[in-house]
C-alpha cells in the first residue's frame, strides 16, 4: 500500500509540473501573439 501511495504521489507531481508548464506556456503564447498583433 505504500509503495502505491508513493507511486501515486510521483503520477500526482509529474502531471502538476506537465499542467503547470502547459498552463505557462500557453499563456505566455498568446501574450507575444496580442503584442505583435497590436
Amino acid at each position: 500500500m505504500l509503495q502505491m501511495a508513493d507511486f501515486f504521489r510521483e503520477i500526482d507531481k509529474k502531471v502538476m509540473q506537465v499542467i503547470c508548464t502547459d498552463f505557462s506556456n500557453g499563456n505566455e503564447i498568446p501574450v507575444k501573439k496580442k503584442n505583435r498583433a497590436y
